[in-house]
């Protein structure tokens, strides 16, 4: 490593998105948002091995029905919480790191994301930063996942990359407040009781993890190729980012407290390619997880835990010339059966993408269907985005969600969307 921090600036490279966006419900018949995004990036060389990155993200809504009012954000950490103006404007930093590169090693300290696995649009291996559902899992992963402040270190030893990282920042998933377009209102996320309680019910303010090193999170991972598979082996002590709820009976009202589950997570991934398919898998086996139950008001609740397996396989297809074509199958396992559990013990889900750019390479034609096998609800996803010209991309879009209420994706019924959106890059 080199010795000492770096002194002299080598050059300032800055870059920034200016993007429009407008959506209007289709089924509630008027407008879910209308925001204007500013993302301004930074990168500062101050020598070949030494640079310093930032981004800043300041948002606009003129109408405040994805997240009404002002956020809690009670879930967030104090120095990673985004900057609120009234109702309709914030400013969050995204990115804070200074970075050191060498031959074999990278040293990354600061505000980052972490990103494992390669699914897309189910999270398996992707679980170091917490998410924020402000769209529900509409927004890119890159713009919905919280980037929190950590200490990054890459190593290449005898052909395997070896990856460690510690994460004081103790932030957790987002979930919008309530009366939002995309509020969570499906039983296994929020307090769901087996029969009507005898007493008020009380919410109190979510509990996060309070203490020094030992409320901190820690991650390893190992990475290489063995003949033509890409692997890699993963660890993960940390907090599971969605909450369960503590039910304690205080006469005369029953107090619910959210709060948040230590676990030990094991993970991997696997690919391969043979001519124009690609296999790819990624797997977690978590230990001692929460598993969302019914709550009994007559008696103090005593969480759920269980182990609990999940997997992923997927198969991508690039032998249509301009098109690429990808299936996907996950399954989710308890290892053991919960009584009052208000998920069933195997959950399945598979999704589709068809994407298809035109001749000239100015439009991209995109199509997305992801299906949840257990509840019968799932989500059409289409999307049509153009090449202005170098600097300049138009997109026009809809977003489609089916089956029951109490389904993952027919929760969100009444959220259907059309959107377009204008994205000028400098």
């Amino acid at each position: 490593m080199a010795d000492g921090a770096p002194a002299n600036a080598q050059g300032l490279d800055i870059s920034a998105v200016l993007e429009a966006r407008y959506a209007f419900g289709t089924q509630s018949g008027r407008s879910q948002s209308a925001e204007l995004e500013f993302r301004p990036k930074w990168d500062l060389a101050f020598s070949d091995a030494w640079e310093f990155r930032g981004e800043v993200r300041i948002r606009a809504d003129a109408f405040d029905r994805l997240e009404v009012g002002r956020p809690s954000q009670e879930t967030i950490s104090a120095l990673t919480k985004r900057v609120l103006i009234g109702q309709s404007t914030e400013i969050e930093l995204r990115e804070a790191y200074l970075q050191y590169s060498g031959d074999l090693s990278t040293v990354r300290i600061g505000k980052q994301q972490i990103v494992w696995g390669r699914s897309d649009g189910i999270k398996v291996l992707d679980i170091v930063n917490p998410q924020s559902y402000r769209e529900f899992v509409l927004d890119d992963f890159d713009q919905s996942r919280t980037p929190l402040w950590s200490l990054l270190l890459e190593r290449t030893i005898g052909g395997l990359d070896f990856q460690g990282f510690w994460i004081p920042d103790r932030s957790f998933n987002e979930a919008p407040p309530r009366g939002s377009v995309f509020e969570i209102t499906a039983p296994e996320f929020v307090p769901t009781f087996w029969q009507a309680p005898p007493y008020p019910v009380s919410l109190q303010e979510t509990e996060r993890p309070q203490g020094g090193l030992d409320a901190s999170e820690v991650g390893f991972k190992v990475s290489g190729l063995i003949g033509n598979w890409d692997f890699s082996l993963n660890y993960l002590h940390t907090f599971e980012d969605t909450p369960f709820f503590d039910l304690e009976i205080v006469p005369p009202a029953l107090a619910i407290t959210p709060q948040f589950n230590r676990v030990d997570i094991l993970g991997g991934s696997v690919a391969n390619s043979w001519g124009d398919f690609t296999v790819r898998g990624e797997a977690t086996y978590t230990m001692d997880a929460n598993i969302p139950v019914g709550l009994l008001p007559s008696d103090t609740l005593t969480p759920a835990r269980a182990d609990v397996f999940k997997y992923l396989i997927g198969i991508d297809y690039f032998g249509i010339p301009d098109t690429f074509v990808s299936a996907q199958f996950f399954q989710k396992i308890n290892m053991s059966k919960v009584p009052n559990a208000l998920s069933p013990d195997v959950e399945e889900l598979s999704t589709v993408t068809v994407r298809h750019d035109l001749p000239g390479g100015d439009w991209q034609l995109d199509f997305r269907w992801y299906a949840n096998h257990d509840s019968n609800d799932g989500l059409f996803r289409m999307l049509a985005k153009r090449r202005i010209n170098d600097r300049m991309t138009a997109s026009v879009g809809g977003d489609f969600f089916y089956g029951r209420k109490d389904g993952i994706f027919g929760q969100f019924g009444e959220a259907d969307r059309v959107y377009f959106s204008v994205a000028y890059h400098y």
